[in-house]
């Protein structure tokens, strides 16, 4: 696998890439529940493609495999519109943000914002054409139509599975890329940096839950992934002081998410389980800002 040169190896490439989702497609219209399964592997083919093809051949891999999907599936067309469409423009967004050096990390939350940014745009499209509520359809899938709560969560299951997808994207990339002379912006040391986003996203949370419930499991989301890195960077510091610290905020959170989850009207308790991550945010900042330089373990 390597950079395409020429027109022939850049169309050959991106047909391959085009029967891939075609293939996924098909198995998405016919198993239901490996649909779930598929969109994560989906937008892996459209980073691919950005990564080793020529950007401007990019707009004709799409238009083929939307062209190809929709054909294909043309008695469950709901699926390509669904499932396809937004991992391609995904999948493009993680493969260009690559090449700009941008962090993982915001690749990662950036792509997934956009993979349900387009999701959602497709609902009215899909409702309007075939008449199928694809939210009652996951909701079905999953068993969970008597949730009470559930319209305010489905967002954040769909918020899920695009970091799921964005996730297994960087995994596979990140293990394989270097091979090609492909590098994936991961500096460790911007981890503070981080920390300081996860901080912010949980300010957000708190001022957003006093009107909202599907905003504040959103930003609850993007305060969990940015502070788990927060948490990687406290566990590599050498400094025992900051794991016991750590430790023992966590026992002191226990109880006070204990006391505190009653207060808060439902679903919004669940919220509350940031509080466990919240001393790893405020660690990282200290020992990057406040402290002086540690030895750092490899993890």
């Amino acid at each position: 696998m390597h950079d395409k040169k020429t027109v022939i190896q850049n169309i050959t490439y991106m047909a391959i890439m085009a029967a891939i989702n075609v293939i996924f497609s098909v198995l998405a219209m016919f198993l239901p529940l490996a649909s779930l399964v598929l969109m994560l592997v989906l937008p892996l083919t459209s980073v691919i493609v950005v990564l080793f093809c020529k950007e401007k051949y990019f707009i004709i891999y799409a238009v083929s495999t939307i062209l190809l999907c929709l054909l294909i599936t043309m008695s469950d067309a709901q699926t390509t519109i669904f499932y396809v469409i937004p991992s391609i423009v995904s999948g493009f967004v993680f493969g260009w943000l690559i090449k700009q050096k941008i962090h993982a990390a915001f690749i990662m939350i950036i792509s997934a914002a956009v993979q349900l940014g387009i999701t959602y745009a497709s609902l009215p499209l899909i409702q309007w054409i075939y008449g199928v509520n694809m939210i009652e359809v996951f909701k079905t899938l999953l068993h969970l139509t008597a949730h009470p709560y559930i319209n305010g969560i489905i967002p954040t299951f769909f918020f899920i599975l695009a970091l799921a997808q964005a996730t297994f994207s960087f995994i596979i990339i990140h293990a394989e890329i270097k091979k090609f002379g492909i590098t994936v912006n991961s500096d460790e040391k911007i981890f503070s940096q981080l920390a300081l986003c996860g901080l912010e996203s949980g300010i957000l949370v708190v001022i957003s839950a006093t009107f909202s419930i599907v905003i504040p499991y959103l930003l609850f989301l993007v305060y969990v992934f940015f502070s788990l890195f927060a948490v990687i960077d406290v566990l590599k510091i050498n400094r025992r002081a900051l794991r016991i610290v750590l430790g023992l905020s966590l026992v002191i959170n226990l109880f006070l998410f204990a006391i505190l989850y009653n207060l808060l009207i439902p679903p919004l308790g669940l919220l509350l389980l940031g509080l466990f991550l919240l001393p790893a945010d405020a660690l990282s900042l200290c020992n990057k800002y406040l402290l002086k330089p540690s030895k750092v373990d490899r993890i």
